[in-house]
């Protein structure tokens, strides 16, 4: 099979519809006046077969772990406070669920076009309590514990 990166954009549709329709993908929308504007993508974190990060840390934590993987906001609604409300609402959920702790996997800051944020800025995640765990090339390991 083809990475995620070089298929075209009908084929990930599909592709991400049917992880959906298998309860496989799963995550949080986003609607302003009934019309979605924002995902998010998050589940337990064994579900992923991979991260942006190689490795896991040594101090990987005791607990169920759920992984931000991504954001997605239509483009007239970004910058306006969508993907903070729904990470506010996926650590929620996520505390309510019994999960331990939640990740994420934001690239290193820099001048990030909207096309390699999507797995959202460190510095929401930080705003958000997160703290960095570890880091590869391009991207950190983020953590906050839910209880």
């Amino acid at each position: 099979m083809e990475q995620w990166g070089e298929c075209t954009k009908e084929h990930n549709r599909n592709a991400t519809e049917q992880l959906i329709k298998k309860g496989i993908m799963t995550g949080l929308l986003a609607f302003v006046n009934n019309e979605p504007v924002g995902w998010c993508n998050v589940n337990s974190k064994d579900v992923y077969e991979k991260s942006p990060i190689d490795s896991e840390p040594e101090d990987t934590p005791e607990g169920k772990t759920a992984s931000v993987v991504c954001f997605l906001i239509a483009p007239t609604y970004r910058k306006k406070g969508i993907t903070r409300k729904l990470l506010a609402h996926a650590i929620k959920i996520l505390g309510e669920k019994g999960y331990n702790w939640i990740e994420a996997y934001p690239r290193k800051e820099g001048d990030l076009s909207d096309a390699h944020s999507y797995h959202g800025p460190a510095s929401l995640f930080s705003s958000e309590g997160f703290s960095a765990v570890t880091e590869a090339e391009h991207f950190l390991l983020m953590r906050k514990a839910l209880f």
